[in-house]
């Protein structure tokens, strides 16, 4: 666990974990490094040097209050210094979840040479329609305006969301420390599966995202509130 600076002086948040082909992991937007932990163990023992890192704004890494200091330039400079850091000299693997995927291609796309593979998961090249990009910037500008307006207070905590009562106990903690609990977020990490995996592996793979969703669900009902909403559903 390190932090190392960027070109205008913001602090990133970096780590690595074992040696080999070095295979970097960028998360996904407004999410951190701990996205991809339960990934490190099993790749590390199979010969992987696993570097993960917080974009600037996120999880350990600083944040600048000027909003010129976030681009997708700078995020791939920002990349280019943990390689730097973490695998001098060497090409790497890049991973990278939704935007993660994004910053991979923009920055294979500028340093080739420094890239021998790419690991893209639920990602793409961008927006092609200016439209839908448009609308997508105005719904995070949206959402920065709730946080900013109401606060940035996180509770976190670790449960098997295949059982019920580990997330029930969870958040029954977080609302007894936060005085209530506004979004519920569950989320969960695959370990990556090698060679022809038995049954029982994909039985685990399901039950860790489609049941574990639907824990989720049953133990946040009883404390959402019903909010009407009037206007027109726009698809």
């Amino acid at each position: 666990m390190a932090t190392i600076t960027a070109a205008d002086g913001t602090a990133l948040y970096v780590e690595a974990h074992g040696d080999g082909i070095p295979l970097v992991f960028s998360c996904a937007l407004i999410t951190t490094h701990e996205n991809w932990r339960p990934q490190v163990a099993p790749l590390v023992a199979a010969g992987a040097r696993v570097i993960l890192w917080d974009y600037r704004g996120h999880g350990l890494s600083s944040a600048p209050t000027d909003p010129d200091a976030y681009s997708m330039e700078q995020v791939v400079d920002d990349l280019g210094r943990v390689l730097d850091w973490a695998a001098p000299g060497q090409t790497a693997v890049l991973g990278g979840l939704s935007f993660g995927g994004l910053a991979s291609l923009h920055f294979t796309l500028r340093h080739p040479e420094r890239v021998r593979g790419l690991l893209l998961v639920d990602s793409g090249p961008g927006f092609k329609n200016p439209k839908a990009q448009e609308c997508w910037a105005q719904a995070t500008e949206r959402t920065a305006a709730f946080v900013e307006k109401t606060g940035q207070r996180v509770y976190t905590a670790k449960a098997d969301v295949r059982d019920a009562a580990q997330l029930k106990k969870a958040l029954d903690d977080g609302i007894a420390q936060m005085g209530g609990l506004d979004i519920v977020v569950a989320q969960a990490g695959i370990a990556g599966m090698k060679g022809d995996p038995p049954m029982q592996a994909w039985t685990d793979v399901i039950n860790t995202n489609l049941v574990g969703t639907i824990n989720a669900i049953q133990v946040a009902l009883p404390h959402l509130k019903f909010v009407h909403l009037v206007g027109k559903l726009r698809m």
